[in-house]
């Protein structure tokens, strides 16, 4: 269900930083569905008090959620940020250590070195992919949709190689 995968956002933070992240109307959805859900629970009497307060702290976690690609040419770095915005983890890579950005327009049979790449079912045939290539060969996986996005994910990919100082090439 290709609208349980949205394309990300590139988010641009000044002339040297873009950041690709979950879209605020994935945001906006989930608290919408939160909202729905608590009124509904609380409206049946078959639903204790800590059963509502469960499912409020686990959409609240969700509403929360962070996965967040940033490329700073100022810092020098490319960011990876995920998990609950106030206790995310994070790596960094040093800037000279990207190649190229490119698009994989074959996003299902590529071989990308990136494990989560690799996950049964996580690209399916017809998608496509923004990668991050490294200088030595190992390929990061940035996001993947299905192919009717590809204009998007082209767009985003030259914004990030311009920001970054690097290629961006399609194959």
């Amino acid at each position: 269900m290709p609208f349980l995968n949205p394309t990300p956002a590139l988010i641009r933070r000044n002339e040297k930083r873009l950041e690709l992240s979950i879209p605020n109307s994935v945001r906006a959805l989930y608290l919408a569905l939160a909202v729905v859900l608590m009124v509904i629970l609380s409206r049946n009497p078959a639903v204790s008090l800590p059963i509502l307060a469960m499912f409020g702290v686990v959409l609240a976690l969700a509403i929360l959620s962070e996965d967040r690609w940033i490329f700073d040419s100022n810092a020098n770095e490319l960011r990876r940020r995920y998990g609950l915005m106030i206790f995310a983890k994070s790596w960094a890579l040093d800037l000279s250590a990207l190649a190229s950005i490119e698009l994989d327009l074959d996003a299902y049979d590529s071989g990308a070195t990136d494990p989560s790449a690799k996950i049964p079912g996580a690209i399916r045939k017809g998608w496509v992919a923004l990668n991050a290539v490294m200088s030595d060969g190992k390929v990061l996986l940035l996001c993947a949709v299905p192919g009717r996005r590809v204009n998007k994910l082209r767009e985003y990919g030259k914004a990030i190689g311009q920001v970054v100082g690097r290629p961006f090439i399609e194959s």
